[in-house]
């Protein structure tokens, strides 16, 4: 099954820049990073229509003029797993879990298409979260 794209728009992927070309749009992006076994995700600059691949991301931010791309390499392509790498973004919903596969299952149910998960705080622990 071929690799699908999962896009962050507004979003730019922080460090682990390996490689950068030109490219008319985001697609080439994706393209590019599915073929590259270094390749974990990518952003793409609107206005410079420039792509930058990324073997490693540290962080992310709110940039207005990017959209960023996870490669997908879990569930037959339809997925990818990042660890502890925090992606910021709107949120469609927050609940706490104790375990990330317990997440996993609530929103792959929802059909969200994307979730993260963090370890429960000391305060939630004590409320029985």
């Amino acid at each position: 099954m071929p690799s699908r794209c999962f896009y962050l728009p507004n979003i730019a992927l922080i460090g682990g820049t390996y490689d950068e070309f030109n490219a008319n749009d985001i697609k080439r992006c994706c393209i590019a990073c599915a073929r590259d076994h270094c390749c974990l995700g990518y952003t793409y600059s609107k206005t410079r229509k420039r792509c930058y691949l990324k073997s490693a991301m540290s962080d992310s931010e709110i940039n207005y003029e990017t959209v960023s791309g996870l490669k997908a390499n879990t569930h037959s392509g339809q997925g990818s797993i990042l660890k502890n790498v925090k992606i910021e973004g709107g949120a469609t919903a927050a609940v706490l879990f104790r375990k990330p596969e317990e997440c996993q299952q609530y929103c792959t149910d929802l059909a969200y298409g994307i979730y993260s998960w963090s370890p429960p705080t000391p305060e939630e622990d004590e409320e029985g979260h």
